[in-house]
């Protein structure tokens, strides 16, 4: 294999899990408005999942992305979501940060969130949020290096 975007995708898969969890945990703390109960913490805990482990999958197969379904995860939380009057502009906001934490572990940040020494367990780095609050930005370039 020697398509660069899958061979890191094959690094964060070996890392999924902690991705993941990273991911949930941030995801809740940035966005206040998806403070759940544990029926909605375990929907956007399977819909973060779901939607790594397909990405994951796009990514180390080449795939076309407009050719696979949304996970039901996914669907499933952003319906609940809508009976619960959380507004969309709380969705849209996760996956962005979703987007932006998944631009750093693929590298395309310039080399931005690469550890340094002393910056964190050499998985990524903590960055300040626009409201000062610390936010961990996992870096699989880091994780293909262990």
């Amino acid at each position: 294999m020697t398509d660069p975007v899958a061979l890191v995708a094959h690094a964060v898969f070996r890392h999924r899990d902690d991705f993941i969890r990273r991911l949930v945990d941030t995801t809740e703390a940035e966005i206040a408005a998806l403070e759940h109960d544990e029926t909605l913490r375990g929907l956007l805990d399977a819909s973060i999942t779901e939607n790594v482990v397909t990405s994951l999958h796009i990514l180390t197969h080449a795939m076309d992305p407009h050719t696979v379904d949304a996970p039901a995860s996914a669907l499933t939380y952003a319906r609940r979501l809508a009976q619960r009057d959380v507004s969309l502009s709380a969705l849209l906001r996760a996956y962005r940060l979703t987007v932006r934490c998944w631009t750093v572990a693929l590298g395309r940040d310039g080399g931005a969130g690469r550890s340094g020494a002393g910056e964190g367990s050499g998985h990524g780095r903590y960055r300040l949020s626009r409201g000062g609050r610390r936010r961990w930005m996992p870096n699989a370039i880091q994780m293909s290096e262990r």
